[in-house]
């Protein structure tokens, strides 16, 4: 059976991360519309199961809706959406079941999530504080949510990189040319191609001070020279005399 322990009723969600997702995901869905008022995790829970028979248990009491009375009103809830996230497994692998419900209740029509987490999964994840913080970084300098493919990519990438230290040395060098000189939003590599490209601009943006990347391309335009010329006399290293 349910425990009531199981349940955990966190925070209501911060409001300018409302107002960020808000317009990240919605902006474009209702236009002249309140975009806010399509997030549907500003009241979260979550609800941690020894097994996966409570799991599945849970979700056919949720998917059955129930009605209870508050202060001789009634109030019901209804299961309205539930993402299996268990498969097909998002980029960081976190899994759980994320459930969507509205509740009723007076004249008034409110949603709210409900997270169902297996508890020896729950309990690794507790484990990694920051894998969540880490996740939600990577794919907000990556932009919409839809670029979760990329995300694979780059993190399998990032993966691979941190185990050569010339690689792991350009991605160091990449991301302390975001915290200096890039705004907003940027593209991470998730190729070697991509690695050297971005850390040869994070190297000349730390040497010259060009804030964008179209100030560069006259040192490109020599380093392209140099590399061409000693490539031909098969050099594979050379210096400033060369």
């Amino acid at each position: 059976d349910m425990q009531e322990a199981a349940l955990h009723i966190g925070p209501l969600k911060d409001p300018v991360r409302v107002h960020e997702k808000a317009m990240d995901d919605y902006a474009g869905r209702f236009p002249g519309g309140h975009p806010e008022a399509c997030v549907a995790d500003i009241i979260r829970s979550k609800v941690v199961c020894d097994t996966s028979g409570q799991m599945l248990q849970f979700v056919s009491r949720l998917r059955e809706g129930f009605t209870t009375e508050h202060n001789g009103k009634e109030a019901k809830l209804e299961l309205i959406r539930c993402k299996n996230k268990f498969r097909p497994l998002a980029p960081t692998h976190f899994r759980n079941l994320l459930c969507n419900i509205r509740l009723s209740y007076d004249g008034s029509t409110f949603f709210a999530e409900i997270q169902v987490h297996l508890a020896a999964i729950y309990d690794h994840q507790e484990r990694c504080p920051n894998a969540h913080a880490d996740y939600e970084y990577f794919r907000s300098k990556m932009g919409e949510k839809e670029q979760d493919a990329m995300l694979e990519r780059t993190m399998l990438f990032f993966d691979e990189a941190s185990g050569v230290p010339v690689l792991l040395s350009m991605l160091v060098l990449i991301f302390g040319d975001v915290i200096h000189h890039q705004q907003g939003q940027m593209q991470l590599p998730s190729s070697s191609q991509e690695l050297y490209s971005m850390a040869i601009d994070a190297a000349l943006r730390a040497r010259f001070g060009a804030a964008h990347t179209g100030d560069l391309e006259p040192a490109r335009h020599a380093l392209r020279r140099v590399a061409v010329h000693n490539h031909l006399r098969a050099q594979r290293v050379f210096g400033a005399p060369d």
